[in-house]
């Protein structure tokens, strides 16, 4: 009978290996935004500033981990865009409204990155934040299966 010391260290060993292989290699895959996406992230996050309470250094780390940080600025950027046309169109001036204005466009983002439908006509505050999306995010970055899935890409039908 082996040792409890012994399985506990291979049972180490093994858990180590295990997390070795399923944890994505960090070093390798961060990217490196250049000044010219760290002053568009500026310009993004001050449109945002009164709702994202993240650190500028916050969003960098997460655009880096990213495996496509340029479109993910774009995303962020389209978000930003889309918010500040929608709280001077609606005139939100409550802080509360803002925030919950802004939730719905991150729902919204991520709603059409998973295959969903911009949606037709404007008196659905969704399909309004859909459509208003559409027109802040470039017409290539819509079209790129590795930010925006369908179900038939997903499955393969």
């Amino acid at each position: 009978m082996e040792s409890l010391d012994k399985k506990l260290f291979d049972a180490g060993i093994v858990l180590i290996l295990f997390l070795l292989l399923v944890s994505p290699p960090v070093a390798a895959s961060k990217a490196h935004l250049s000044d010219t996406h760290l002053a568009r992230l500026v310009q993004a996050q001050k449109l945002l500033a009164d709702v994202d309470s993240r650190s500028q250094s916050e969003i960098i780390d997460e655009l880096n981990q990213t495996s496509f940080p340029e479109g993910n600025l774009q995303i962020y950027e389209a978000v930003a865009a889309t918010y500040k046309e929608l709280t001077q169109h609606k005139d939100i001036a409550r802080i509360n409204k803002k925030k919950r204005l802004y939730d719905f466009i991150r729902l919204n983002i991520a709603y059409l990155q998973f295959g969903g439908e911009i949606g037709q006509g404007n008196k659905d505050l969704n399909a309004l934040i859909r459509q208003t999306l559409q027109r802040h995010l470039p017409k290539e970055l819509l079209d790129n299966d590795q930010l925006f899935y369908s179900l038939s890409s997903i499955f393969g039908e």
